[in-house]
């Protein structure tokens, strides 16, 4: 890949699933995440991403919303009736309607973001939701 210009932030200790099923958009999404310090646990799946959390308490979670065997809106409503620490739930969405926007904040999504999802897109989200992580960086 590409090599990214170095970010002027870094975050410690973040523990961020990202669920997509299309393994293409789900390594560029790792790797997006790894340019900040991130190593970010996968699932391809609601159903796999519901077994994780189950495990794991993160602290943010960005999860596409269609997937197979169980998609997004789905997998936050589960999440949201357990009882664990909540995460941070972002939802990815190709969709340009806002109708489907406004379906995933009321299954339990924190907040939604349009795909393609840039370095940009993914710096907002997690200087947003993971401030208590950030640490600054020497340029």
């Amino acid at each position: 890949m590409a090599q990214a210009a170095k970010p002027n932030c870094q975050f410690k200790d973040a523990k961020v699933l990202v669920a997509e099923d299309d393994e293409f958009s789900l390594e560029v999404l790792k790797y997006m995440l790894s340019v900040y310090g991130i190593t970010a646990d996968q699932a391809v799946d609601g159903v796999e991403t519901i077994e994780r959390v189950k495990q794991k308490d993160y602290d943010l979670l960005i999860l596409d919303i269609h997937m197979p065997h169980k998609d997004g809106n789905q997998a936050v409503r589960e999440i949201r009736e357990m009882e664990i620490k909540q995460p941070v739930i972002v939802a990815l969405t190709a969709s340009v309607f806002k109708a489907e926007r406004e379906t995933s904040i009321a299954a339990g999504f924190d907040d939604c973001f349009n795909k393609p999802l840039d370095i940009s897109g993914i710096e907002k989200i997690i200087k947003k939701y993971l401030k208590s992580k950030q640490i600054s960086v020497e340029l």
